[in-house]
């Protein structure tokens, strides 16, 4: 990864650009994406959800984020939200609620199917998750508590 004169936390693009080297955007093995995900962006903060955040999942779907803590890797601005790797943020929901993370990978499967419609979908659910982002936002409704 090249080096940034800040210093400070890489973006969202640069951790994908980070994967991107790696090989890994279509691994289904979360433990290597995280170890890559490690080195190339170390947890900076965490976020622990309080209340159900908003958005377009099922409510008894965004229910089950109450109580789940989320790495914060890239920059973020409090206006505009806190991103989360959207493979990561899955993966950890599933520590607690199979059903969530069923219906995340589900969503993925079927934007796969829409996005790349001429590609075998094995694997592409995890491709999308892995070069997209969820975004947790302070000023929508949800209620966060940064660690």
């Amino acid at each position: 990864m090249h080096e940034r004169l800040d210093e400070g936390p890489p973006t969202k693009e640069e951790i994908i650009i980070g994967l991107v080297r790696t090989g890994d955007l279509l691994t289904e093995d979360f433990g290597r994406l995280r170890s890559h995900l490690d080195r190339i962006a170390p947890v900076r903060a965490t976020c622990a959800i309080v209340e159900t955040p908003p958005g377009f999942a099922p409510e008894e779907i965004r229910e089950q984020w109450v109580g789940v803590t989320l790495p914060i890797r890239s920059y973020f601005d409090p206006h505009e939200g806190i991103a989360v790797l959207a493979r990561e943020a899955m993966e950890i929901l599933g520590e607690t609620s199979p059903v969530a993370h069923a219906w995340w990978r589900g969503y993925y499967s079927d934007r796969a199917a829409e996005e790349m419609p001429n590609v075998s979908s094995e694997g592409f659910p995890e491709f999308l998750a892995n070069t997209r982002y969820l975004i947790f936002d302070f000023y929508s409704g949800g209620d966060y508590r940064l660690a």
